[in-house]
């Protein structure tokens, strides 16, 4: 049996549509969880670049629309510094993975 969502009028937890505030920005969206009432959102993560001897592989996290193309959530490019070991820096853009921009996000590493 299903969880059913709070706000989907009965629905399956994974078939209630989400319907978010059009003047939520991005950067709110991507750091702040969904609540259960607001539903579900299903998103595809892919493949930008894969990594190469002078390139390193880039990710991103896609959501489908019916009114236009996907919309790029968040990006993620793998690093490494030094003895640091391989981290990754998302990112708002697909292609701007500088730490001191507007459009950084966080760091993300493993343990």
């Amino acid at each position: 049996r299903q969880p059913l969502a709070a706000g989907g009028g009965g629905k399956p937890f994974f078939q209630a549509k989400m319907s978010l505030p059009s003047q939520l920005s991005r950067r709110d969206f991507v750091r702040k969880p969904l609540l259960m009432q607001q539903g579900t959102l299903r998103a595809e993560l892919r493949l930008l670049r894969s990594g190469g001897v002078l390139s390193r592989p880039r990710y991103g996290l896609f959501v489908s629309s019916s009114t236009r193309e996907d919309i790029l959530l968040l990006a993620a490019e793998r690093q490494q510094q030094g003895s640091l070991g391989p981290y990754y820096v998302l990112s708002l853009k697909d292609h701007d993975f500088d730490r001191a921009s507007e459009h950084f996000v966080a760091r993300l590493s493993g343990n």
